[in-house]
This record gives structure tokens, C-alpha cells and sequence, in this order.
């Protein structure tokens, strides 16, 4: 278990601005967020551990980057589907978080198992996944200082391979006994991403308030975007909420606790745990719309 600072504590006013080395890691900098997705009928709760443990030279899609390595680790709290529960005490999620040191750009190793429970019939399904996940900022830079109005864009190249093995009583029952089956799916895509600083607003977590700045995240050519509040107190988000083109929220992100170190040396913001979160759900999501019972 992680030693993280007190859930109550109440931040400082947001300085005038926010720069890139009010966002630099440091080792021992810690986070705990809490995770919540509602798509496609699926419902999902996580909670993550997020501990910066050193820095290295890491091959990201072909180009070597100086980054910090961070640790995950979590479990999943709640699924919730169509006749599907998850088993208790079932869960594990473990990986780890590669941030390059002067963009946005971030490699994700991540393994999650845990048990479903079937309840028509009682029986449960296995289910292991593997998420490997490149995010590479193509073109487009951050400005070194973020205040009220402040604009910029990025395009981004985001490839991700899931590799997914289910077993248990339910495929036992249905298709054979002992059975086992692992699928390997690939998908990449090219996006570029509109930011704006909205404002500046008051922010309360199970982690603190929070005097944040808010900014807007749009992708080019979709209605949906993300809400993200901001804080150089936590050197990330403590909350980011998510839209869908008909404005309904899809999912949410909250700073439950954090431990933070002074920064040493100036790099730039990093995007933090919210992306890793986002495409592990969407690959359980993804996998239960194909295999929908």
C-alpha cells in the first residue's frame, strides 16, 4: 500500500498561471485515481495506484525518448453488464506508465485478470488481458505557459494491441470442457486534438479542493470532448469528465489521493493516468460488445 497524503487536504489558490515545470514529476511522486466509464450497456469501476519510480531511455514507436518510468498498480471495483457481476476480491491490474520527458508522449504495459459471474446460470468466465498501448504526439507542441485563453493542438498517433484469453465454468458449459481462447486484436489511428484554458474553477475530490484551471479537450471533426480540471499542486488532474456527442457523460476521472515531490528540473506536463485508464476500458468494452451473451 501505497503512503499517500491525507484525503482532506485543501490546496493552495491556482497561481496566476500554470508552467511546464509547475508539472514536473519527480521520483516518488504519487497518485491514487478513481475511474469511472458507462458505455454500450457496460459499466465499469476502477481505482489505480500510480507511483513514479525512475527514469530511463525508452524506444517509442522507432524514436528513443528520456522518460519517467512509473509502476501501476489497481483492481477493478465494480463491472456491471447485461446478466454479468464481478466476483469479489477477483481483480488485479498491474503495469507500467513510460512519460517522456519533453512531450506528451507516453508507452502503457498493462495486465488485468479477473472473474465474471454469469448469473442466469452461476457459472464464471475467466478473463486475462493484455494492453499495450503507444502514444506518440505526431506534430504540435504545448505552450510553456497555460493561463485563461491559452490555446494550442496536437496530433497524436495512438496504436494499441490487446491480447485477451477467457476460460471457465460458462465456456466449459457452452462450447467445451477445459476450454481456453486468446485473441490478439491491433488498432491504430491518427487524431488531432483541440485544447483550450476555459477558466478557472473550484474543485473538490476524495483527495482535497482544488483551485484548478479548465480546460477543454475537442477532437477535430467529433462533438464529444473532455472537461479536464487541472492542478500544479498534484502536477495533474485531480477530475476529467468525458461527453459523447449527445453530451452524456461517458466517463469520469477523480484524484482520490496523491503524495508529491518538489520538482527538480523543467520538463513538461504529462498526461497522466487518465489515458491509461480510458483505453483499458474501452478494451473491456470492445471485447464484451463481440462477445455479447
Amino acid at each position: 500500500m501505497l503512503v499517500l497524503s491525507s484525503l482532506n487536504v485543501i490546496s493552495r489558490n491556482a497561481s496566476a498561471e500554470i508552467k511546464k515545470e509547475d508539472m514536473t514529476w519527480s521520483i516518488g511522486d504519487k497518485w491514487e485515481f478513481r475511474y469511472t466509464t458507462l458505455s454500450g450497456g457496460v459499466s465499469m469501476v476502477f481505482k489505480m495506484f500510480i507511483e513514479t519510480t525512475g527514469e530511463s531511455l525508452v524506444e517509442i514507436d522507432g524514436v528513443n525518448y528520456e522518460v519517467f518510468v512509473a509502476e501501476l498498480d489497481g483492481e477493478m471495483e465494480a463491472i456491471t453488464a447485461v446478466n454479468l457481476s464481478l466476483v469479489d476480491d477477483s481483480s488485479t491490474i498491474t503495469g507500467k506508465l513510460y512519460v517522456a520527458k519533453d512531450s506528451d508522449t507516453t508507452k502503457t504495459v498493462e495486465d488485468m485478470t479477473y472473474q465474471l459471474n454469469e448469473e442466469t446460470t452461476g457459472t464464471i468466465i475467466n478473463q486475462t488481458i493484455n494492453v499495450v498501448t503507444i502514444s506518440r504526439v505526431i506534430s504540435g507542441e504545448k505552450p510553456d505557459v497555460i493561463d485563461i485563453g491559452t490555446n494550442w493542438v496536437y496530433t497524436v498517433k495512438t496504436e494499441t494491441t490487446t491480447t485477451t484469453t477467457v476460460s471457465g465454468s460458462f465456456y466449459d458449459n457452452y462450447i467445451e470442457p477445459g476450454y481456453t481462447n486468446t485473441t490478439t486484436a491491433t488498432q491504430s489511428n491518427t487524431e488531432t486534438m483541440n485544447y483550450e484554458c476555459i477558466g478557472e474553477k473550484t474543485i473538490t475530490t476524495a483527495g482535497g479542493t482544488f483551485e484548478t484551471y479548465e480546460v477543454k479537450a475537442s477532437q477535430v471533426g467529433q462533438q464529444g470532448y473532455t472537461l479536464r480540471y487541472i492542478s500544479s499542486i498534484v502536477k495533474d488532474d485531480v477530475k476529467d469528465i468525458t461527453y459523447d456527442n449527445d453530451a452524456n457523460i461517458v466517463s469520469l476521472v477523480e484524484l482520490v489521493s496523491y503524495s508529491i515531490k518538489q520538482a527538480s528540473s523543467p520538463t513538461s506536463e504529462t498526461p497522466g493516468f487518465e489515458l491509461v485508464i480510458v483505453i483499458c476500458g474501452i478494451a473491456i468494452i470492445l471485447f464484451w460488445k463481440r462477445k455479447r451473451i
